[in-house]
């Protein structure tokens, strides 16, 4: 079955097992709620999954110190040898779970028997969810990174990541010819798992990340996050000029520190190392939309104020051509 167009009605209420040596998808589902798992295996061996619309607390809702929160909603039960896995979801659950959570805070969790813990899994959000729709909280679906051994775990849900040091940011290798029409694949980094996007709002959500077989335009600006964690790191842009034949970095200098993040009530405080001449502060939502600007002179401490719904916005620095970027949460 093809799960872009299962509808409710098709899916398994209950446990399905296959014997299968490439990926399949299994469509279960429970309720309303069709919750579709795609089963990579590493051998021909027979599995069994099945979804639940329930709290998976019945297992314990002791966590790992990677994770937060775990979702009380949605759970998933597989059986079988080695697999890589991904799995969606396509009702408002998560929604209700995480109400003001970004998407890219959460992550696949796994209860561990043996340690009787929910524990964080590396995976990520599908830019195209296996509903070949964009992943976001209402409809979408998570990979796992590695092959996973299934004995090792009784279920999986999702869960939020707990706060954690990012990544460091992408470092260039400015010597290289770097010109347009060349491939992402071909550009040197020296560190990290460097993915690119074609707009900050992209970059800040890890979503439409561009294929490595895109080619550099003239006088155009990329985004790029080391993703080689469970945090990434701070935006890297790069202008991409013809008439240099480099890249030219437009980095992140400005050192600066925001609190409270998340706010409850709008309220956050930008606390600079040092203080400096004038420059523009800049507040915009995910779509791009400016709703808060202000040139002033940038001190110590500097409050701003948003009245606004809770959710993510994105904040901007701009001081003689020193950028600062960072998310601002409303909860």
């Amino acid at each position: 079955m093809n799960p872009s167009i299962a509808i409710n009605q098709q899916f398994i209420d209950g446990y399905l097992s296959k014997t299968i040596n490439q990926s399949t998808v299994f469509p279960i589902g429970q309720n309303l709620a069709y919750a579709p798992s795609e089963i990579t295996p590493t051998k021909l061996g027979t599995f069994t999954a099945a979804f639940y619309n329930q709290d998976p607390n019945v297992f314990s809702n002791n966590l790992d110190t990677t994770l937060t929160q775990l979702s009380t909603l949605i759970y998933w039960e597989l059986t079988g040898d080695s697999a890589m896995l991904r799995f969606g979801w396509s009702s408002n659950d998560l929604l209700l779970d995480f109400p003001t959570t970004s998407k890219i805070e959460l992550t696949l969790a796994g209860y561990n028997p043996s340690s009787l813990k929910w524990e964080l899994i590396p995976s990520f959000l599908d830019s195209i969810s296996l509903f070949n729709t964009i992943s976001d909280l209402y409809s979408g679906s998570f990979s796992t990174i590695d092959t996973l051994k299934l004995a090792n775990y009784s279920a999986f849900s999702i869960a939020k990541k707990s706060p954690c040091e990012a990544a460091v940011t992408p470092v260039l290798d400015l010597n290289q010819p770097i010109l347009p029409g060349m491939q992402l694949s071909e550009i040197v980094f020296s560190n990290g798992f460097n993915v690119w996007y074609e707009t900050p709002e992209d970059a800040f959500q890890q979503e439409n990340a561009l294929d490595n077989s895109s080619v550099l335009v003239d006088n155009t600006t990329y985004y790029i996050v080391n993703q080689e964690s469970d945090c990434p790191s701070e935006i890297l842009e790069i202008l991409i000029s013809n008439s240099t034949n480099s890249i030219t970095p437009i980095s992140s200098n400005l050192k600066l520190k925001i609190y409270p993040n998340p706010s409850s009530n709008g309220i956050f405080t930008l606390q600079l190392d040092f203080d400096l001449k004038d420059g523009d502060i800049i507040v915009k939502d995910l779509s791009g939309r400016s709703i808060d600007y202000r040139h002033t002179s940038l001190k110590d401490k500097i409050q701003i104020e948003l009245q606004e719904a809770p959710g993510i916005y994105i904040l901007e620095v701009n001081v003689n051509d020193q950028f600062y970027r960072q998310k601002l949460v409303v909860k």
